[in-house]
């Protein structure tokens, strides 16, 4: 984020500028959300990637037509809602390691139950390491979804690096995850209308 860049509207008449007048960062973000999701617009999206206002970041997170480049820029971001849009990105699912997918399942609970919502779409990293990643987490709330329990992974197929560590707690948590049911909307609505 080290460049300082300003973004303009400029008015021309005959092809010379007649008037030209910086824009606040609303009107960026605005913009940027409003320009086409499309590959002659990725120049622009690269340069927003490095725009002071997480607003603007946030907008160009949404966009699938970026480089590879802008994913690995968006990526180092420090806003939370930022890389919320980034782990939704088509792009970013293509190109995403493991490494980066575990770092930012461990930032925020949102990221990591989005990432383990859609883990099919993280092509190049391997799904029972990235599941065994999601049923370490520490955060209660994160869980994979029963789709994603069933038909892709048993609970035999997955190693936790912790299993016999001193820290059982996070070991029966995972295990616990891996056979129960979802916890998820659905649960809450049976609860509900049972009180």
């Amino acid at each position: 984020m080290s460049k300082t860049l300003e973004f303009s509207i400029v008015i021309t008449e005959n092809g010379n500028a007649v008037l030209t007048k910086p824009l606040s960062f609303e009107s960026v973000a605005s913009m940027i959300s409003s320009l086409d999701d499309n590959i002659t617009n990725s120049d622009i999206f690269g340069l927003a990637a490095h725009h002071l206002a997480s607003g603007v970041r946030e907008n160009v997170a949404y966009k699938d037509a970026v480089t590879e480049e802008t994913i690995q820029i968006l990526a180092q971001d420090g806003s939370i809602n930022v890389l919320r849009n980034l782990v939704r990105n088509s792009k970013f699912k293509e190109l995403a390691t493991l490494e980066q997918l575990e770092r930012l399942m461990q930032l925020d609970p949102e990221i990591a139950n989005s990432i383990a919502g859609d883990i099919d779409s993280y092509s190049e990293v391997d799904k029972a390491k990235l599941v065994e990643g999601i049923l370490k987490n520490s955060d209660p709330s994160v869980d994979l979804p029963p789709t994603n329990r069933t038909s892709h992974f048993s609970k035999e197929s997955i190693t936790l690096e912790n299993d016999g560590h001193e820290n059982q707690q996070i070991q029966r948590r995972a295990n616990h995850r891996l056979s129960a049911p979802s916890r998820g909307r659905n649960a809450n609505q049976r609860y509900r209308a049972q009180t």
